[in-house]
């Protein structure tokens, strides 16, 4: 089973199985949605971007909203003590991950 928001539904894959963040329906929510406030990543959430969805937007499935919110890519490499994240609103942010789902749904559709 497929969470509804999981990157999957957001990021095409290419062929050699790394997801294009380039083509991502997605690519430009930071452009489209408020921040709620901001993190200081620390050593608590070094490697552990999925702990730090859940506690700032309520679902773990959501590290990558993390990364494209704030124009990163490698959930390694780029989280790192020190690193300033910003946070998008959650009420907002569903909003705005269903409307992209309609939309690639209906796309697809045609």
């Amino acid at each position: 089973m497929t969470f509804r928001f999981s990157s999957v539904n957001f990021f095409p894959e290419l062929d050699n199985g790394q997801n294009d963040v380039w083509s991502s329906t997605a690519k430009n929510m930071r452009f489209n949605l408020a921040s709620d406030r901001t993190i200081i990543v620390d050593a608590r959430w070094e490697s552990n971007l999925p702990g730090l969805a859940e506690e700032v937007l309520g679902d773990m499935n959501l590290y990558w909203v993390l990364l494209a919110y704030n124009g990163l890519v490698d959930p390694i490499e780029d989280i790192k003590p020190g690193v300033v994240l910003r946070i998008p609103r959650r009420k907002d942010l569903v909003a705005y991950l269903e409307r992209e789902i309609s939309y690639t749904e209906k796309t697809v559709q045609i």
